[in-house]
């Protein structure tokens, strides 16, 4: 369902034609793309597609036209090849990664990949020939009749174009960059090596990504992806969110009304059309896209005057257009009004209902929509009563009617929102609530989680700085509502029924999943604009920061005792990501077979690294460098590995790059031979001597090696072997007699040791 409506009125009955400059006539004139009758021969054509330099080498154009005859793209079917310039590091770095996965390196050379095609479609907002249409430009004189006639049907790809337009939002793309300026373009090649796709994005993200098809999972997953420019058009977004407010209502826990009223900053000039992601439908059975089950509706759309505006809404985007072009900086405010069947699923009315991982309300399409306040207005049929991060300022109950309003004061990136019947206890952490919401009543486990949530955020506050949220609500969520054991979000823990009974166990392991979702309110994916590459930092933290806490908790030797088994399945499962690449790359393992290799390099690498970054600095220095860390992360909105190494060497006064280099951007497990030789000494002391080996390629690593001293009368001591090279040797002298000697026993460092005594 399009429904494109001015000011809420019926969508236009076919009859009834849209205006030739209606927002509706170029969305379908976009919607009604063509190939062209009429090929052109070309041979040995150089052209820009996006992000990748073609080479036509020879075969035939056909042009992609409107129903209006507007250029939009093109059909080549012949010989050719492209060629992709990953020119930012880190893209290179992922590419080479990912292509390595594939077995297809012969494909990439110093930031180079290269391959032919016999076809390529293309889907642009502009004409990618640049009018060089003709024949006789299109290719020399005399060399057209050997080139052979296409087999190609334009028919059989308009069908093509015509499927793609019904699962995709393409049309939008273009009318976006139609109306507000910019190039969008979408090119798909085949016939090479793999089936490739090119999104090249000047006109809303400015991003530029490769994907190539995966049969295995029946869809294309990425290669790499990078920001290109857009810094003197503005940022890779039309309009940050500041303010929302939120009214949601329902009588039956099925179905209501959602109604938003935004507050935008225009970050760009010429903005006429404002592009928004919310959802169309909730139905978990579609086979497709669009749904007639479960729909919302957006039914009416005005400014901040009351004035009804054009909008269009389908396949989870939102078009707003604009009565004029505002300026850049100037603030907009938009009221949506939706209703529809979204909310609990039939025959789960009295349980509970979740607007958590989709955009239920608008949101500026943008990598980074932005921190915002908000005001949440929720009714709800009791039993069921409606839970959000923020300060509770009334929460009350008429009839059978549940009411909640909750503010946030502390800007956010997105606003999830549960409901069930829920039985709540409230717990003080210093001045912070912490509230834990069951959906069974078990005051025992009630007060349990809320101290022990309250004791893992004076410990996270005590390392890492205050706790800046206003409150803490911990949910128990059914189990179909997240694949992961838990979710934190600011402000907010979500937690699955099983994880749930671990707790009521006592078991170490439920207490760790406690720990790792509330130190997201440190290191929460959502507070910080990030990267793919950089999500290692937050996952990574939090898992290492849960096995610090949890130990705490536990206390004495108990505690002792799970920090050590934690270091030791860390290192056992880290050792099985040898061959996985980098932790920067960690998020192009996907698929079954990949997802394993993702948690091994997030959570058990990532924390391994992170241990090793605190043994160089102590203990002092690395909380200092993770507080200062996150002060920049907050202030400039992004968090990213960069940032951090920078932050270490200020720190510590050095250059840090080597550790970064080598433990997050470059994978690998160094393996170390040590030699050494013991001699007594005349006073019952000894004299150690030995070396560390490492191959001397592009495997070696710079090591702090930990090395165990058992003195005669049981004592330890602790001394590091620094080996900044292939072939480091080493001395250690004392005054007691030496019992035995071993190698990092305590596995704190990602290494494969091996001894040999002289």
């Amino acid at each position: 369902m399009l429904g494109i409506v001015p000011g809420g009125l019926p969508a236009p009955s076919q009859a009834e034609a849209p205006r030739p400059d209606s927002l509706q006539a170029i969305l379908e004139d976009y919607r009604s793309l063509a190939v062209g009758r009429e090929g052109v021969p070309v041979r040995d054509r150089e052209m820009m597609l996006g992000g990748m330099d073609v080479t036509l080498t020879a075969g035939w154009i056909y042009p992609i036209t409107t129903r209006a005859g507007v250029k939009a793209g093109l059909l080549f079917e012949g010989e050719g090849r492209f060629t992709y310039r990953a020119d930012d590091p880190v893209e290179g770095r992922l590419l080479e990664s990912s292509l390595e996965r594939r077995n297809l390196l012969d494909l990439y050379h110093e930031g180079i990949f290269a391959d032919r095609f016999d076809q390529v479609l293309v889907v642009s907002s502009f004409d990618p020939a640049n009018g060089d249409w003709g024949t006789t430009k299109a290719v020399a004189d005399g060399h057209g009749e050997d080139i052979g006639l296409s087999d190609s049907s334009p028919a059989r790809q308009t069908k093509y174009l015509a499927r793609a337009m019904e699962w995709e939002s393409i049309d939008q793309v273009l009318a976006t960059a139609d109306m507000n300026g910019g190039k969008y373009l979408k090119a798909s090649f085949s016939g090479g090596t793999m089936d490739l796709e090119h999104e090249w994005d000047e006109a809303e993200l400015f991003l530029s990504s490769l994907s190539v098809w995966d049969p295995r999972e029946g869809g294309y997953r990425a290669l790499t992806a990078a920001r290109r420019g857009g810094d003197d058009r503005g940022e890779p977004a039309m309009a940050r969110l500041l303010d929302a407010r939120l009214e949601v209502a329902t009588a039956d826990n099925r179905s209501g009304s959602i109604v938003s009223e935004l507050t935008c900053s225009i970050t760009r000039e010429g903005v006429h059309v404002l592009p928004f992601q919310l959802v169309s439908h909730r139905n978990p059975r579609a086979r497709g896209p669009a749904s007639d089950e479960r729909v919302l509706y957006l039914r009416r759309v005005t400014d901040d005057q009351g004035r009804a505006l054009e909008f269009a809404h389908r396949l989870g985007r939102v078009l707003v257009r604009l009565p004029a072009a505002p300026a850049r900086g100037a603030t907009v405010r938009l009221r949506f009004e939706c209703e529809g069947d979204v909310f609990a699923v039939k025959g789960r009315e009295d349980r509970s209902f979740s607007f958590d991982w989709f955009s239920w309300y608008p949101e500026p399409v943008a990598p980074d929509p932005g921190l915002f306040t908000y005001t949440l207005d929720v009714r709800t049929r009791a039993p069921v009563v409606a839970v959000a991060p923020g300060e509770v300022r009334s929460s009350r109950q008429s009839g059978n009617v549940r009411e909640l309003e909750v503010a946030a004061r502390v800007p956010k990136r997105w606003v999830p929102l549960l409901a069930g019947a829920y039985h709540t206890r409230e717990f003080l952490a210093g001045i912070t609530p912490v509230r834990v919401h069951l959906l069974r009543e078990d005051d025992d486990l009630l007060s349990r989680m809320a101290k022990h949530a309250g004791f893992f955020l004076d410990f996270f506050a005590d390392r890492l700085g205050a706790y800046r949220e206003e409150a803490l609500d911990i949910v128990e969520v059914p189990r179909d509502r997240t694949p992961f054991d838990g979710l934190g979000a600011s402000g907010m823990v979500l937690l699955k029924p099983h994880v749930l009974k671990r707790l009521e166990a006592g078991t170490a392991l439920g207490e760790e999943i406690l720990a790792h979702e509330v130190a997201h309110q440190w290191f929460g994916m959502d507070a910080f604009v990030i990267s793919d590459e950089d999500a290692w930092l937050y996952q990574s933290a939090a898992e290492y920061f849960a096995g610090m806490a949890t130990g705490a908790l536990l206390k004495d030797e108990t505690g002792r005792k799970h920090a050590s088994e934690i270091r030791a399945r860390w290192w056992r499962d880290a050792r099985k990501s040898a061959g996985a690449g980098s932790i920067e790359g960690a998020s192009l393992h996907t698929g079954p077979k990949g997802m394993p290799q993702r948690e091994r390099l997030l959570l058990d690498r990532g924390p391994l690294v992170l241990h090793m970054l605190r043994g160089i600095a102590g203990d002092e220095n690395f909380f200092a460098i993770l507080r200062r860390f996150l002060a920049r992360a907050a202030e400039d909105g992004r968090g990213t590995t960069d940032l951090l190494q920078s932050v270490a060497g200020e720190v510590l006064g050095q250059d840090m790059g080597w550790f970064f280099d080598q433990w997050v951007r470059h994978g690998g497990i160094p393996r170390i031979h040590i030699e050494y030789r013991i001699q007594p000494r005349v006073d019952g002391g000894f004299l150690l001597e030995g070396r560390s080996e490492q191959p001397a390629d592009d495997t070696f690593k710079k090591m702090y090696i930990p090395i165990d001293l058992e003195m005669d009368d049981g004592s330890h001591e602790r001394s590091t072997i620094i080996q900044d090279r292939p072939v480091t040797e080493f001395r250690i002298e004392r005054r007691a007699g030496l019992r035995r000697i071993r190698v990092d026993p305590d596995h704190v460092t990602l290494a494969l040791y091996s001894t040999g005594k002289d």
